[in-house]
């Protein structure tokens, strides 16, 4: 196990973890602050040190995937509780490149085209088969 550090640009209830030290008290690369410090301005976690090989922290933390779907998980910090959880939110789709773009124009193109044939078949049964009512 290893420990790792964790912090917000914000102190609230829900702050959004923005900040990932892997090696806090590392006597090179640390923070140069003792854990009780660190705890004060965010919060040291202990996870697999495999889990900061492959940055899977989250997952080591939570047990659960980073994504699912297409859902992504945001962590979040309780500066007031010191406790750590996440939500999953939807991924925006990519934009469409401008290939897949005329493509998509072609496809909507040809059901609107298709779209007009029935109903002009439609109008033209109806108006073939109008019977007045006298």
């Amino acid at each position: 196990m290893t420990k790792v550090f964790l912090s917000s640009d914000s102190i609230s209830e829900k702050a959004e973890v923005t900040f990932v030290h892997y090696m806090p008290f590392d006597e090179v690369d640390g923070m140069g602050k003792s854990e009780e410090e660190l705890n004060q301005i965010g919060i040291v976690v202990e996870v697999p040190k495999e889990s900061v090989e492959s940055d899977t922290i989250f997952e080591a933390i939570f047990g659960v995937p980073r994504i699912v779907g297409n859902t992504s998980m945001r962590v979040f910090l309780n500066y007031f509780t010191h406790e750590l959880f996440y939500e999953y939110e939807e991924i925006p789709p990519r934009p469409l490149t401008p290939e897949e773009e005329l493509e998509q124009l072609k496809a909507d193109k040809a059901q609107l085209e298709q779209d007009i044939i029935m109903t002009q078949a439609a109008v033209d049964f109806i108006l073939m088969n109008f019977q007045p009512i006298i």
